[in-house]
């Protein structure tokens, strides 16, 4: 590498942000779910209670392969880029994301390539937005705006660091779903550690992970909502495995492949109590034998 192109290199962080990030917002859940789900484009309004005289009609639609769904792992990777751009590192790598998804230790070349495809598939995702009442938020005359762009504005520079290869990776800026989520206080955080689970760190595993932690997440945040909020009602704790298999990939995968997949969410599971995220759990077995669902105790 040049010397000249060294000196413009930004500093780089080294270690993850302590705090991960997810995003629990409408407008992200309905994103994902659409392109878990293998759809292409969506249109919808969201209404907020909390502003009363602010409603957004949205479209999103998914440039990305058709024969390349997404899954909770694009969702993890997302939410780990945002806790990075809230920590303000708007430079950052792909083994900085790996290290923020669990691979504390030793970040495998399978798993930087997964990330790296990852980042390729959120930046084909475009968003329309328009948005009435925004006066409550920017100081301007106009009453409403209208956003057209990609969930994911990024840049990315691969090189070799000290013999090693490294892709750095630049987020322009915050994007639409990541602006709306703070604007709207729906972004919750815990620490990076919950994402460290003592499993094989692979996109599975990541996915399996960071479903149960946001879904736990989920439930907790409606109970505080609840208390304030009496049109919010709290979640039940209960997360069932049909959800966890869809949005990890594993739908139509076979009979041991989802014994497998309960085997690292049990593990991921007994992790959450040891590091004292939640009480207990259980396992909810159905009159057939099979495991339906599990039980959250706070």
């Amino acid at each position: 590498m040049s010397t000249k192109i060294k000196n413009d290199l930004p500093n780089i962080q080294i270690y993850p942000t302590d705090n991960f990030k997810i995003l629990i917002d409408n407008l992200t859940h309905k994103m994902f779910e659409m392109c878990i789900d293998g759809e292409t484009k969506i249109s919808f309004e969201i209404c907020e209670s909390r502003y009363k005289n602010i409603k957004s009609n949205v479209a999103i639609t998914n440039f990305y392969s058709a024969n390349s769904k997404f899954t909770e792992f694009e969702y993890a990777v997302f939410d780990a880029i945002t806790s990075e751009r809230i920590a303000e590192n708007e430079y950052t790598t792909a083994s900085i994301i790996c290290r923020h998804l669990g691979a504390c230790h030793f970040v495998t070349p399978a798993l930087q390539k997964a990330v790296i495809h990852s980042l390729d598939k959120l930046a084909a995702i475009r968003i329309e937005i328009n948005m009435d009442g925004t006066k409550k938020f920017y100081d301007s005359p106009i009453g409403n705006f209208e956003f057209h762009g990609y969930l994911l504005p990024s840049e990315s520079l691969s090189m070799s660091i000290n013999g090693q290869p490294a892709t750095l990776i630049h987020f322009l800026r915050k994007g639409p779903v990541f602006a709306i989520a703070e604007m709207k206080d729906q972004i919750i955080s815990c620490p990076s550690y919950l994402m460290q689970a003592p499993v094989r760190t692979t996109p599975r595993t990541i996915a399996i992970n960071h479903f149960l932690l946001r879904r736990i997440l989920e439930i907790k945040g409606s109970a505080e909502t609840s208390k304030t909020n009496k049109r919010v009602k709290p979640l039940r704790h209960t997360i069932l495995f049909d959800s966890l298999y869809k949005a990890c990939g594993l739908e139509d995968t076979s009979s041991i492949q989802k014994q497998h997949a309960r085997q690292i969410a049990e593990i991921v599971l007994k992790f959450f109590v040891e590091k004292n995220f939640i009480n207990n759990f259980s396992f909810d077995v159905g009159k057939n034998g099979k495991i339906r669902s599990i039980f959250i105790n706070f």
